[in-house]
């Protein structure tokens, strides 16, 4: 979940897609690493303030009660919704 560009229809084909090939769907939020072009553009787009922290919270591990950053145009509230 979460990747830009994500709206309700991906993520219904994706959910799909794990019952078509019988697979236990484990959703991930997709999450910027440092090094990758999405980070780059999480921080050009102002969607990592303060990076310091960002990194901190990446160390730390996965949390299902927020994503450590919104590369989509749901509200933060709604893809937390969708994602659990």
């Amino acid at each position: 979940y979460g990747f830009p560009g994500e709206d309700e229809s991906t993520i219904r084909d994706t959910e799909n897609f794990f019952k078509l090939i019988d697979h236990p769907f484990v959703g991930f939020m997709t999450t910027p690493i440092p090094g990758t072009q999405i980070y780059k553009d999480a921080i050009e787009k102002g969607l990592i303030l303060r990076e310091e922290d960002y990194l901190s919270k990446l160390t730390s591990g996965y949390n299902r009660s927020e994503a450590l950053v919104n590369l989509t145009d749901f509200s933060d509230i709604d893809l937390i919704e969708k994602w659990q």
